[in-house]
């Protein structure tokens, strides 16, 4: 019987870089974005939030042009607007850029990117409404039209990170990867001091499938900043690919008491674990998973996996059926199942003997 995802899943899981370009409401506004998935370029709870999901998958920045592991980072605070020389706006322009904030706030997408479209044309060297205006378009999927406006803002003020960074970030969803960690350079080198810079460069990386350069980015992320919860769990997973298992445990570990209530972390330690062996310790952690979302398929599934390892067949059937009830046809595909990493081994096969088990319902969907 063929079977999909118990520990990963193909869709992206988090933003990793989260530039907040339009200013954020009332007065400071997180260095890093508390809720994973908040759309590169809006202020923090605005439209556009996207769930977690996938615990295998790296937390990129990047919505993965084919579909691969990860997806976005970090939100770092608004940059200063600088302007370049004789650059600064007009009160008119100055107004077309607040009426749109105003209106983003509000839910008006479309409105918000026509009065920053105004405000460009009342001031073409106002790199702030460039910014704003670009991570606006790319949140209605026209990236080359946000890539215009950050490469225009760049012939204004060359030397601005923000707009380096954003335009790394539109690069890579255009799928120009290469292209992206050219930006990524240059914004580290303008702003190495800044742990989300690194850890955005990190994931291009992993993008590219230099993981050990990945690993070094992630780790001087967490040198400047030991906190950072993205860094961790991309960290984890860059270690995870490259076949350090002690590892990326010890950064899974790291980032669930950064996030004790996210469900994807404790879902990805717990495979983990198991594929280590430690049979107790990977319960605790998809029990801890199911607590909190009990209806994770990842979850149900993983502790079906364990009860059957443990000789308690009507448990693991009964978590199984939940399984499949949660995520009808989430079993179903083996091969997409051991691309993503985490379903390897000893925990597909365990997960067979559940699928297999007399009374185990059948696979649906594809």
């Amino acid at each position: 019987m063929a079977l999909m995802a118990g520990g990963c899943s193909s869709g992206p899981a988090y933003p990793k870089q989260v530039i907040t370009v339009l200013p954020p409401q009332g007065a400071g506004a997180p260095a890093y974005s508390a809720e994973p998935g908040a759309y590169p370029g809006m202020p923090s709870g605005g439209p556009g939030q996207v769930p977690p999901q996938i615990p295998g998958a790296v937390y990129p920045v990047l919505p993965p042009a084919v579909s691969a592991p990860g997806e976005t980072r970090p939100q770092v605070p608004e940059a200063a607007p600088r302007y370049g020389t004789g650059a600064a706006p007009s009160i008119t322009g100055q107004s077309h850029y607040n009426q749109g904030v105003l209106l983003f706030r509000q839910g008006n997408v479309d409105g918000a990117i026509g009065q920053l479209q105004m405000a460009v044309a009342e001031n073409p060297r106002d790199v702030k409404a460039r910014n704003a205006l670009g991570a606006l378009l790319e949140k209605t999927d026209n990236t080359h039209a946000a890539i215009e406006q950050y490469r225009a803002a760049l012939q204004t003020d060359p030397n601005n990170e923000q707009t380096h960074r954003l335009l790394a970030r539109a690069l890579a969803l255009s799928g120009d990867i290469d292209g992206a960690i050219d930006q990524y350079e240059i914004a580290v080198k303008l702003d190495p001091s800044n742990p989300g810079v690194h850890n955005d460069f990190g994931v291009a990386l992993h993008r590219r499938g230099d993981d050990r350069d990945a690993i070094y980015q992630y780790r001087r992320a967490l040198a400047l900043d030991p906190q950072d919860f993205a860094a961790h769990r991309n960290l984890a997973d860059a270690y995870n690919e490259t076949g350090n298992s002690a590892e990326a445990i010890k950064e899974f570990q790291i980032a669930s008491r950064l996030r004790p209530d996210d469900p994807v972390i404790h879902n990805a330690l717990a495979y983990l674990l198991f594929e280590q062996n430690d049979l107790s310790g990977a319960m605790a952690q998809w029990r801890t998973a199911n607590r909190l979302d009990p209806k994770n398929a990842d979850a149900l599934a993983g502790m079906s996996i364990g009860y059957w390892k443990m000789g308690l067949r009507r448990e693991a059937l009964d978590s199984y059926r939940q399984a499949v009830a949660a995520a009808p046809g989430y079993l179903c595909d083996d091969t997409q199942l051991r691309g993503l990493g985490h379903w390897n081994g000893p925990a597909l096969a365990a997960l067979h003997d559940v699928a297999r088990a007399p009374g185990a319902p059948p696979c649906s969907g594809t």
